[in-house]
């Protein structure tokens, strides 16, 4: 038999756990915010070639709005039922309140590459270590110490804490979730579709509906992707990100299609002299947006694998220069830029990866190197403009948008 007493002391403990993880709550979003901390972000340490996951980490965790929010959910006891899926959400919770609460100064900050002091998370620092090792179990080339793709990188994390925000759901409340119900794409999701016009039957169909995290743009017609010579002529032309999009969604016509609209009329009409089904025209449009989140990621695709003059594939750099707006007009809202992951170097395997970010804490653009922070001094940055770059010989890989509602809060 449970005496009253126990009974007594166990709802004591849970209510001390709960007021526990509030509390946590509640100062790691005071810190990430900058409310007590006059100082501008910490670096974060490399370990061993994760310079790829420095650079997006430094962009997530500066993220407005509800990303970081929805993440506290981590924050306190697992419940009970949770399983492994949980530990990455768990270590990610962990780095948002080391990297929120940690303090820094210039003295500490802006000094060497290697600093270890008070203006970055220490090289021992577990929650780092450990978001790494629960990637790993999420795919084990993150475990290692070779360079990655940012943009793989951030499309696997954020699928990992999406499942584990799921997981963690039904784990509370006993309820399974519908595969539609994605918390991270309620944030950052951007649905696209596809239309295709007929020229048989003159119907318009829609085709392809699919909401995922980000855009992926690439730089280089189809056609340049498949020659070199080609391929080098684009690639000395400057592009805006508004005629990538447009690119991308620049209708094609496709030969010999199978309208199942044009097969419909054609079984239904019994005139003999009415010839019978046979395949049309069609002209496509596909990445037409229909819905854009809070949150709007954007990767300008550098990497291809081209066929060299052996017959080989090999993997190409395409460092062709992009005009990026400060503040992006779509049909579905403005957005304004908050994160750039940039790449240095001519390929993807001895390349170096660094991010500019506008901080949470002070609302100022800081350059984030591992280790190193350094604000950035570029006026084009904080006004309505555009930029090309964050540092000389830094090829922007991917953007960082955040959807604001007028002027006043556009500028603060």
């Amino acid at each position: 038999m449970v005496h009253i007493e126990q009974i007594e002391l166990a709802e004591s403990n849970s209510c001390s756990a709960d007021a526990g993880a509030h509390m946590r709550v509640e100062a790691m979003l005071r810190a990430l915010h900058g409310k007590g901390l006059d100082s501008p972000i910490p670096g974060l340490p490399n370990l061993g070639n994760t310079c790829f996951m420095n650079a997006v980490l430094q962009c997530l965790l500066n993220t407005p709005g509800e990303f970081l929010e929805a993440l506290t959910a981590f924050v306190g006891p697992r419940p009970v039922g949770l399983t492994h899926k949980g530990f990455l959400g768990s270590c990610f919770a962990k780095l948002v309140e080391e990297y929120g609460s940690k303090d820094t100064t210039p003295a500490s900050s802006w000094t060497s590459f290697f600093d270890t002091g008070r203006g970055t998370l220490s090289s021992n620092s577990t929650a780092l270590k450990s978001l790494k090792s629960a990637m790993a179990e999420i795919d084990p080339r993150y475990g290692g110490c070779q360079q990655q793709d940012a943009y793989e990188f951030l499309g696997t994390l954020l699928e990992g804490l999406d499942e584990n925000l799921g997981a963690l759901f039904s784990a509370q409340f006993m309820q399974s979730t519908s595969p539609n119900d994605s918390t991270i794409r309620s944030v950052c999701g951007v649905t696209t579709y596809a239309t295709r016009f007929c020229h048989g039957c003159g119907q318009i169909f829609t085709v392809d509906r699919t909401t995922d995290t980000a855009i992926r743009l690439p730089l280089l017609s189809a056609a340049a992707q498949m020659d070199e010579a080609e391929r080098l002529k684009e690639e000395s032309q400057p592009i805006s990100l508004q005629e990538l999009l447009d690119h991308m969604q620049a209708s094609e016509d496709i030969e010999d299609y199978d309208c199942d609209r044009c097969r419909e009329i054609a079984a239904q009409d019994d005139c003999p002299h009415v010839p019978r089904f046979k395949r049309s025209m069609v002209s496509q449009r596909c990445g037409l947006i229909s819905e854009t989140k809070d949150i709007l990621q954007v990767a300008l695709y550098r990497f291809l694998n081209v066929i060299d003059k052996n017959g080989n594939f090999s993997a190409v750099k395409v460092k062709r220069q992009v005009k990026i707006p400060t503040v992006l007009s779509l049909p579905t809202g403005e957005y304004r830029l908050y994160g750039v992951v940039s790449h240095l170097g001519q390929n993807l395997t001895h390349g170096h990866y660094i991010a500019a970010v506008r901080s949470l804490r002070d609302h100022q653009w800081y350059d984030c190197d591992d280790s190193m922070v350094k604000p950035i001094c570029m006026r084009n940055l904080y006004t309505v403009s555009e930029i090309s770059s964050t540092r000389p010989n830094a090829d922007p890989f991917i953007l960082f948008y955040h959807r604001f509602q007028g002027d006043m809060e556009m500028l603060s």
